[in-house]
């Protein structure tokens, strides 16, 4: 039981429920940077034939869907960008728009703007006393606008075939698949 309250009290912290920041001197941030960039990107993706023609007929996401979304956002962690949900929230008139067409620009190019993939990650330890890098989990917080997109297409075109398309072994957006 007291393992389980510690990651949320570290959970809950890095959610802004409560502020603790403060940078280990035996792990500064620029190591967890380069380790965890070193396990988890790669220069060499490239879409698939198969992602090439699933896409071919893009369809579009209406204005109205967007605004939807943006002011169904619920409370998140503020993020990279450091603007808290409520700004989406509660401009989402004045956002829907913009987002519409960047949202659309992405789904017809298959890219997405390299200023919305950055990501803040916190370390959180697996061990009660971490010793090297692996010894730590990534909690990765995503700008608000790249989780809307996100959540968007998975919504509008992914959920209904998802399950066919992905692992057994695999549980992200799969309802009731969580360990």
């Amino acid at each position: 039981m007291k393992k389980g309250r510690s990651w949320w009290d570290q959970t809950n912290s890095l959610m802004e429920r409560s502020c603790d920041n403060q940078e280990s001197s035996e792990f500064p941030a620029d190591n967890f940077n380069r380790f965890y960039s070193s396990i988890s990107s790669t220069d060499a993706y490239t879409p698939s034939a198969f992602a090439e023609e699933l896409l071919a007929d893009v369809p579009v996401l209406s204005c109205i869907q967007v605004y939807n979304m943006l002011k169904g956002t619920r409370k998140t962690a503020t993020s990279a960008e450091g603007i808290p949900h409520l700004v989406f929230k509660e401009n989402a008139d004045n956002l829907a728009e913009v987002e519409t067409h960047i949202f659309n620009l992405s789904l017809r190019h298959m890219s997405f703007p390299e200023s919305l993939k950055t990501t803040c990650v916190h370390p959180l330890p697996k061990k009660s006393q971490p010793k090297e890098l692996r010894d730590f989990r990534s909690v990765s917080v995503t700008r608000v606008i790249a989780r809307i997109f996100e959540r968007m297409v998975y919504k509008n075109f992914v959920s209904e075939n998802y399950n066919s398309w992905v692992s057994r072994n695999q549980f992200g957006f799969r309802r009731v698949c969580s360990i």
